[in-house]
């Protein structure tokens, strides 16, 4: 399941991105402009982050009807990688294994069924992730 590639991710990569896609705008995540990247090394900032995810995705929070993501993650392990396009503004989020959308701001269920939203709980945290030392701008707006 593609929460467990989560929860046991060797390595995590935080993306900022533009919120409007442009295809063709040179480095994109699924069509959106990357501003900046960075990887998270440090065990302590990776475990909670990946906490927090996965709680923002398992809380069951009403979305709103857009689509303007600033973020994104990508989590790896040997052999798998979960990317998720998050819009935190109006708790919605793509999910995607192994560059195929697997699951959109339902509940993460075996038949994708549901249609509750991501939480703002991860981004609370990730924001710390875009300090000014940070190497990821924070998204526009």
């Amino acid at each position: 399941m593609w929460l467990d590639t989560i929860r046991s991710a060797d390595s995590i990569e935080v993306l900022s991105l533009h919120p409007h896609e442009r295809p063709s705008a040179g480095d994109t995540f699924y069509g959106f402009p990357v501003l900046g990247r960075t990887q998270v090394a440090d065990n302590y900032t990776k475990a909670k982050l990946i906490a927090d995810l996965v709680e923002g995705l398992l809380e069951r929070v009403s979305a709103a009807n857009c689509f303007f993501p600033r973020h994104a993650v990508r989590a790896t392990r040997p052999g798998q990688a979960v990317e998720m396009v998050i819009c935190f503004e109006c708790n919605q989020a793509r999910v995607y294994v192994e560059r195929e959308e697997y699951w959109t701001t339902c509940e993460p269920t075996a038949d994708r069924s549901g249609g509750k939203g991501v939480s703002p709980t991860p981004h609370r945290y990730t924001k710390r992730l875009w300090a000014p030392t940070a190497a990821a701008p924070l998204g526009v707006g």
